[in-house]
Protein backbone atom coordinates (compact mmCIF):
# COMPACT_ATOMS: atom_id res chain seq x y z
CA UNK A 1 0.00 0.00 0.00
CA UNK A 2 1.17 3.80 -0.36
CA UNK A 3 -0.11 6.60 1.41
CA UNK A 4 -0.39 10.28 0.34
CA UNK A 5 3.39 11.13 1.12
CA UNK A 6 4.79 8.07 -0.97
CA UNK A 7 5.45 5.79 1.85
CA UNK A 8 4.77 2.35 0.98
CA UNK A 9 4.17 -0.99 3.19
CA UNK A 10 4.04 -4.39 1.83
CA UNK A 11 3.05 -7.16 3.88
CA UNK A 12 2.39 -10.86 3.07
CA UNK A 13 -0.54 -12.58 4.07
CA UNK A 14 -0.95 -16.03 4.23
CA UNK A 15 -4.22 -18.13 2.82
CA UNK A 16 -5.28 -21.08 2.05
CA UNK A 17 -8.66 -21.50 -0.50
CA UNK A 18 -10.46 -24.91 0.58
CA UNK A 19 -12.53 -26.38 -2.62
CA UNK A 20 -12.73 -29.83 -1.20
CA UNK A 21 -15.70 -31.38 -2.29
CA UNK A 22 -15.07 -34.90 -1.62
CA UNK A 23 -18.66 -36.38 -0.69
CA UNK A 24 -18.98 -39.07 2.06
CA UNK A 25 -18.12 -42.91 1.28
CA UNK A 26 -21.37 -45.12 1.33
CA UNK A 27 -19.59 -48.14 1.65
CA UNK A 28 -22.18 -50.92 2.00
CA UNK A 29 -25.77 -51.11 2.63
CA UNK A 30 -27.89 -53.87 4.05
CA UNK A 31 -30.91 -54.42 6.06
CA UNK A 32 -31.99 -57.92 8.54
CA UNK A 33 -33.98 -59.86 8.32
CA UNK A 34 -32.60 -61.23 4.54
CA UNK A 35 -36.46 -62.22 3.91
CA UNK A 36 -38.90 -60.14 6.51
CA UNK A 37 -42.25 -60.96 6.54
CA UNK A 38 -44.90 -58.65 8.40
CA UNK A 39 -44.16 -59.90 11.79
CA UNK A 40 -40.67 -59.37 11.25
CA UNK A 41 -38.66 -56.50 13.20
CA UNK A 42 -36.75 -54.64 10.33
CA UNK A 43 -33.33 -53.01 10.26
CA UNK A 44 -31.32 -51.12 8.13
CA UNK A 45 -27.49 -50.66 8.41
CA UNK A 46 -25.14 -48.97 6.57
CA UNK A 47 -21.57 -48.15 6.47
CA UNK A 48 -20.90 -44.75 6.01
CA UNK A 49 -17.17 -43.04 6.71
CA UNK A 50 -15.57 -39.61 6.19
CA UNK A 51 -13.78 -38.65 3.09
CA UNK A 52 -12.12 -34.99 4.22
CA UNK A 53 -14.56 -33.42 5.86
CA UNK A 54 -16.69 -35.13 9.41
CA UNK A 55 -20.05 -36.61 9.00
CA UNK A 56 -22.68 -34.13 9.74
CA UNK A 57 -25.90 -36.64 9.29
CA UNK A 58 -27.35 -39.93 7.96
CA UNK A 59 -30.54 -40.59 7.19
CA UNK A 60 -32.38 -43.19 5.18
CA UNK A 61 -35.57 -41.23 2.82
CA UNK A 62 -38.29 -44.60 2.85
CA UNK A 63 -40.79 -44.11 0.31
CA UNK A 64 -40.24 -41.03 0.58
CA UNK A 65 -39.94 -40.01 4.22
CA UNK A 66 -36.29 -39.35 5.78
CA UNK A 67 -35.52 -40.74 9.07
CA UNK A 68 -32.33 -39.93 10.58
CA UNK A 69 -30.03 -43.11 11.43
CA UNK A 70 -27.46 -43.66 14.25
CA UNK A 71 -24.18 -44.60 14.58
CA UNK A 72 -23.78 -48.08 16.57
CA UNK A 73 -21.32 -48.18 19.39
CA UNK A 74 -19.63 -44.89 19.16
CA UNK A 75 -17.72 -44.26 22.50
CA UNK A 76 -20.80 -45.81 24.28
CA UNK A 77 -20.92 -44.97 28.15
CA UNK A 78 -22.50 -48.62 28.96
CA UNK A 79 -21.68 -51.95 27.49
CA UNK A 80 -23.68 -53.27 25.35
CA UNK A 81 -27.01 -55.08 26.27
CA UNK A 82 -27.32 -58.76 26.39
CA UNK A 83 -29.79 -58.58 23.58
CA UNK A 84 -28.19 -56.35 20.71
CA UNK A 85 -28.29 -57.37 17.87
CA UNK A 86 -24.68 -55.58 17.72
CA UNK A 87 -22.79 -57.42 20.97
CA UNK A 88 -20.25 -58.97 19.63
CA UNK A 89 -19.70 -56.77 16.14
CA UNK A 90 -16.65 -54.18 15.72
CA UNK A 91 -16.81 -50.45 16.34
CA UNK A 92 -16.63 -49.70 13.01
CA UNK A 93 -18.42 -46.88 11.08
CA UNK A 94 -21.90 -48.60 10.91
CA UNK A 95 -25.35 -46.15 11.19
CA UNK A 96 -28.47 -47.88 11.47
CA UNK A 97 -32.07 -47.56 12.17
CA UNK A 98 -34.96 -50.03 13.31
CA UNK A 99 -38.21 -49.88 11.10
CA UNK A 100 -39.65 -52.67 13.58
CA UNK A 101 -42.94 -54.09 11.80
CA UNK A 102 -43.81 -52.80 8.23
CA UNK A 103 -47.23 -54.33 6.24
CA UNK A 104 -47.13 -56.77 3.28
CA UNK A 105 -45.40 -54.88 0.47
CA UNK A 106 -42.65 -53.25 -1.46
CA UNK A 107 -40.91 -50.27 -0.08
CA UNK A 108 -37.97 -48.57 -1.70
CA UNK A 109 -34.51 -46.62 0.09
CA UNK A 110 -32.10 -44.47 -0.40
CA UNK A 111 -29.41 -43.71 2.15
CA UNK A 112 -27.94 -40.06 2.19
CA UNK A 113 -25.14 -38.43 4.13
CA UNK A 114 -24.14 -34.95 4.44
CA UNK A 115 -20.98 -33.66 6.10
CA UNK A 116 -20.05 -30.78 7.87
CA UNK A 117 -19.78 -28.27 4.70
CA UNK A 118 -22.81 -29.53 3.04
CA UNK A 119 -21.43 -32.13 0.74
CA UNK A 120 -24.41 -35.09 -0.12
CA UNK A 121 -23.65 -38.24 -0.69
CA UNK A 122 -26.57 -40.16 -2.06
CA UNK A 123 -26.82 -44.08 -2.52
CA UNK A 124 -28.58 -46.00 -5.06
CA UNK A 125 -32.25 -47.34 -4.44
CA UNK A 126 -32.46 -50.29 -2.36
CA UNK A 127 -36.05 -52.34 -2.08
CA UNK A 128 -37.24 -54.63 0.74
CA UNK A 129 -39.70 -56.78 0.08
CA UNK A 130 -42.17 -57.62 2.87
CA UNK A 131 -43.88 -60.60 2.20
Amino acid sequence: AIDKSGLESKEKRRFTIVGNQSKPLIKEIYYEPSFPTNESNIVVYAYVEKTFYELKKVSIILNGEEKNMYRYADFPVQSRHEEDALKNISNEPRYGIELGQLEKGEYEFIIKAIDTVGNVAVSKEYKIEVG
